[in-house]
This record gives structure tokens, sequence and C-alpha cells, in this order.
């Protein structure tokens, strides 16, 4: 407190001494200048005028020299504690906070620790990056004060000085007293970081549930082809067999019959040929999105083009995520929109793959995608692996869905390592 009373006090000295020397050199002038008062008035008024011009730029001058002369080139404690957040509860860049107490107590270095009272971990320092800190300094005069917040132990603030400076009591109260102002703000800390990473393990499980679903879906395919199909295939082809035998031998009504069973049968493969890609197309692992939406445009409803060249192979997640979407966006068009046509673009770009899907019907009413047509479960699909979904409608306009994908290089980071990995190679507080 008495070093903030004497730094104002010099610096209020030192511009009264600057605004004097401009009156007295404004008199200087209006003497030399000479004649009557009216002729030295125009003087006096422009020195007047310059000093009303340069106190407000001359005041901050003034509290910086008061505060070196004061402080030998530290920053005002006033200063350092105006490096805390302004409102209870509010973020707090840590490495601010060590720099500016390295500046309010001529510190070496600097270290913001966080953790439980036993175990804590570098978070923020200056001037070295925390990850290169494994503990204190070992030369000069090291003091570390706890970070306290309703009765416990956050963290901690360490400053280390050369044995010759040493820490004085000026120095233990502004540590003690940034100390008490930081336990809010690194509870706040905390608990952002916290929330971040139970964020990124959400999306995580999320992803593992799509994956999961996916690899589901490919088994259930592969039974139906293997299991369901490939018997029927045969018993088709027995009943063909039969059917000719049957015409050679002359039991014409008996061909007819197993003709007919025949038929049937065939019939009931390709029922099962269309739900086996419905449920999971082999061709999407085998050649990659766009030959198997292109088999899917083939047999759709409504007249498919696909657009673009085949973009180069993707995450498995994410090629399921943009097939299933154009295969749901078909399905809207073909019950809802009433289109003569659909347009597939496939659109690689350099942080995303994009497939657009337009469509000439009638388009969507204002907020319809919201009420059940489907739409939802494309975005929860490319939500998953960290995609999105864009749509453009209006009435009599036609619809374009824009599904999009992140490129592997931009994709979402994987989380950060639990705290108990990184505890093992935490310092102990002293």
């Amino acid at each position: 407190m008495r070093s903030l009373v004497a730094t104002r006090a010099l610096a209020g000295a030192i511009l009264a001494v600057v605004v004097i020397g401009v009156y007295v050199a404004a008199l200087a002038i209006a003497a030399l200048v000479g004649g009557e008062a009216a002729t030295r008035l125009p003087v006096l008024v422009a020195g007047t005028v310059g000093v009303a011009l340069i106190v407000p730029r001359l005041r901050g001058w003034a509290g910086r020299l008061a505060a070196e002369v004061v402080l030998g080139r530290r920053a005002a404690p006033h200063e350092v504690l105006g490096a805390l957040p302004p409102a209870p509860g509010a973020a707090l860049p840590l490495d601010r906070v060590a720099e500016r107490l390295a500046a309010g107590t001529g510190a070496a270095g600097v270290t913001v620790w966080a953790g439980d009272g036993d175990t804590l971990r570098p978070v923020a320092c200056w001037p070295v990056p925390p990850a290169t800190v494994a503990g204190e300094p070992a030369e000069g005069v090291s003091r570390r004060v706890p970070v306290v917040h309703d009765g416990e132990v956050l963290g901690a603030l360490s400053i280390t000085k050369s044995r010759a400076r040493g820490i004085g009591p000026a120095d233990e109260r502004l540590l003690r007293a940034v100390a008490g102002g930081l336990g809010l703000a690194l509870r706040t800390n905390l608990l952002t970081a916290d929330l971040a990473r139970q964020v990124r393990a959400l999306e995580a499980s999320r992803r593992r549930l799509a994956e999961s679903g996916d690899q589901v879906r490919r088994l259930l395919g592969r039974d139906v082809r293997v299991r369901a199909a490939e018997p029927l295939t045969a018993v088709r082809e027995r009943l063909d067999d039969l059917g000719r035998r049957a015409a050679l031998r002359g039991a014409p009504r008996t061909a007819a019959l197993v003709a007919r069973t025949a038929a049937d049968t065939a019939t009931a493969l390709a029922a099962l040929g269309d739900f086996a890609r419905g449920v999971h197309p082999p061709v999407l692992d085998a050649d990659g999105l766009a030959p198997a939406l292109r088999d899917a445009a083939a047999v759709a409803p409504v007249p498919v083009v696909i657009h673009g060249p085949a973009p180069g192979r993707r995450d498995p997640a994410q090629e399921s995520a943009l097939y299933f979407g154009v295969l749901e966006a078909l399905q809207n068009v073909t019950k809802h929109a009433g289109a003569a046509r659909v347009d597939v673009r496939l659109l690689e770009r350099a942080d995303a793959l994009e497939v657009v899907v337009a469509d000439d019907g009638r388009g969507l009413a204002p907020g319809a995608h919201h009420r059940g047509t489907g739409l939802a479960g494309i975005e929860d699909r490319l939500a998953a692996v960290g995609g999105g979904l864009r749509v453009e409608s209006g009435p009599g306009g036609g619809t374009v869905l824009t599904m999009r994908v992140p490129s592997p290089a931009a994709c979402p980071q994987p989380p950060a390592p639990d705290d108990s990995a990184r505890k093992s190679s935490a310092a102990r507080t002293r």
C-alpha cells in the first residue's frame, strides 16, 4: 500500500513540475515578445491550451516513470492485481497472471500450479512454457503460497528470485494477494477444462456408438446374403431344373406350377438383395462412397444423377454417414417432394468432403425439417463423425441438402489423456 501511495505522489510531483515548466516557458516567451498585455495574452492562452492538451498524455508517462523509480522497473501492485478477472467466476488466462506477477516482484521465474492439496502440476509459468517445467528452479530463492477456495487447496503460486535480490515483505504481500484472488478463477478454469474433457469423451462415445451400429449393420447384411440369399438361390436353381424336366416329360401343369414357384423365389431373392443393400452394401466397404451411391441411384424410384469424380477413401464411419444420409434424402424425395429428378454432387475440398443432394420437387415449408422428415437422423449421423448438415429449401423451389464431413487433418483431436496419467510426473507441494 505504501508503494502505491509513493508511486502516485511521485507521479503527481512529476506532472506538477512539467506543468509549471510549461507555464514558466510561456511566461518567458511572453516577456521576450514584450509589448502590451493584449500582445502577451495570446502567448499565455496558447500555453494554457498546450498544457490542457498534453496533461492527459503526460499522466500515463509520469505514472510509469514514478513506478520505475519507486519499484525499480516493476509493475505496481494494483497493475498486477488488475490481471485477475474483473467478475467472479470469469475465465482467466493464467499465463497473464504469471507474467504480471513476475513484473510486480522482479522474479526470475513464476509458476502457477493446479491440482489437489498433495499433488500439483504446473499449468502456466513465466518465462518457460509449462510443458518443460518439472519442478522449482534449483538456483535462487523460491517461495510458494497455496491457492485456496472454500477451504480446498486448488493450486499454488511460486516465485523464484536471485539470492542477491531476495524475497522481501512487499513480494510476500503481493504473492499472497494474487493467490487470494486466484482461487475462484482457478476453480472456474479447472471446471472449464473438466467440461471440455467430458465433451470430448461424449463425442468419442457418440462416434463409437455410430461405428458399432455400422458394424452391426455390416454383419446383418452379410448374414442376409450368406445365410438367406445363397440357400434361396440354390432353391431357385433346383426349381428351374425341375421345371425343365417336368416340361420334357410331358407334365405341363407341373412345369407351370414349378415355374411360378421359381418366379416367387426370384422375387424373394430380389427383396432380400434390396434389404441387404439397405442394411449395408458390400460395395461401400469394397469400393467406396461413389460406387455405392451409383448402385443406389440405379434402383432409386426417381431418376438420380451422380456428379463429380470419386473422392479418395475416407474413414468408414464417415462414408457410412454420407451414404445413408443420401439414402434417407432419396426416401424423403420419393415420399414428400414429388420431384422429377435428383442431382447428387460429390465435392472434395481441402478441409472437408461435401455431398450435395438437390431435387426439383415442391420444397419444404419453413421449419419442416424439424417435423419428422428424417433429416434429424441425417444430422445425428453426421454429427457423430464430426460433420454437419445444411438445408436450403422453400415452397416450390426444391430442396438442397449439403452433407459435410471433415478431412482427416481437420478432424477433431482425440481426447487429452486423463489427469491421472499426468500426475505421476507432477511435483509435490512443499
